[in-house]
């Protein structure tokens, strides 16, 4: 640091001796005459190399010319193997792609089996709906609904909750045959 303070400090000092005068400022350069923006861009367009013909090899065959580059004193040329060690032609790897959606690692499903599955869902659907149904109409025939919330009417016992339907229509049977 020191260094380039003396340094600059012996550039002033020369500049003054040369100048005569200890307050005189330096001149900037003239600044240089306004390009238009057009103008710059055709300039530095100019001053590009030319790139037109430099490549002798087509775009389609840009990968061939790679490999037959490289390999060292084996050189690789089409049918033979890449690699060292290989004994025979690899054909490459096609990657399939994956249905729309479908996270990775996902299995895709079978349609014939999507289809058992959803007739599987409806039927259970269909037999959640008839239970409900019958818990609605036992409970009308008693008159429980008669004035009650969700919850039942206010300090009357509640039934412990069913974890499900068959337990429920297991308890529903064993109401009715104490009936």
């Amino acid at each position: 640091m020191r260094t380039i303070f003396q340094a600059e400090r012996k550039d002033k000092a020369e500049a003054e001796e040369q100048s005569g005068d200890a307050t005189a400022i330096p001149m900037a350069a003239p600044s240089p005459t306004p390009v238009s923006e057009k103008a710059r861009v055709k300039l530095e367009v100019e001053r590009l190399p030319d790139f037109t013909g430099s490549f002798s090899v087509p775009l389609e065959k840009f990968g061939e010319a790679l490999l037959r580059g490289m390999g060292g004193d084996r050189k690789w040329a089409p049918g033979r193997p890449i690699g060292r060690g290989q004994s025979k032609v690899v054909a490459p790897y096609e990657a399939e792609p994956r249905q729309q959606r479908l996270g990775l690692g996902a299995q895709v499903i079978p349609p014939d089996l999507k289809k058992k599955m959803e007739a599987e869902r409806r039927a259970k659907a269909k037999e959640v709906e008839e239970f409900r149904e019958k818990q609605r109409g036992l409970l009308s025939e008693k008159g429980g609904l008669q004035g009650a919330t969700s919850a039942g009417p206010v300090g009357s016992p509640q039934p412990a909750p069913t974890a499900s339907p068959a337990a429920a229509a297991m308890e529903v049977e064993q109401q009715q045959q104490r009936a």
